[in-house]
């Protein structure tokens, strides 16, 4: 039986992400969707789809309107296997959404809309700044609960294997 790992860390995520410019947040996404289909296997009848299509062919076309998709789905599959394992951890798409699309989506038309206005960027405004912290702060938290999340769903997985898959 493969054990999955169960000691992810946000904060090493994070690190990471800043280190590789970007590069260890695609294999970090690229896992979660490869464990979470371990970990469920079919039980649902869905299949969580590989984050690179996801995030280099259907994001570039849809502008990363695929990814939000993506993420959404994922959370929600997560919420109805935590709650089918028995695992008492809040999380779903609600916690994405609160935690990472909004404060995203927000920050992005706040910064086109200063565009918009003016196309210099001059002076820069103290709130773009202001608004980038707080999407940053939200973004990791919810990289805390996801994390946080995949580690409980791995470990029953890993304690408990397939037998509970099909109760």
């Amino acid at each position: 039986m493969v054990m999955l790992k169960t000691d992810r860390a946000w904060w090493i995520v994070f690190l990471l992400n800043i280190v590789t410019c970007g590069i260890y947040n695609i294999y970090f996404f690229y896992k979660v969707g490869e464990d979470l289909n371990h970990i469920i296997s079919g039980r649902d009848g869905e299949k969580t789809l590989n984050y690179l299509w996801v995030g280099f062919i259907l994001g570039s076309i849809t502008c990363g309107i695929a990814e939000l998709v993506w993420r959404h789905k994922k959370a929600e599959r997560m919420k109805y296997e935590l709650a089918h394992r028995g695992i008492d951890y809040r999380f779903g798409a609600e916690t994405f959404w609160i935690f990472a699309g909004i404060p995203v989506i927000a920050y992005l038309v706040l910064y086109l809309a200063q565009i918009f206005v003016n196309p210099l960027l001059i002076p820069f405004p103290w709130w773009i700044l202001v608004a980038a912290v707080f999407m940053a702060i939200m973004t990791n938290i919810y990289l805390h609960k996801l994390c946080t999340a995949m580690n409980e769903l791995a470990d029953d997985f890993n304690h408990r294997g397939w037998e509970h898959q099909w109760e």
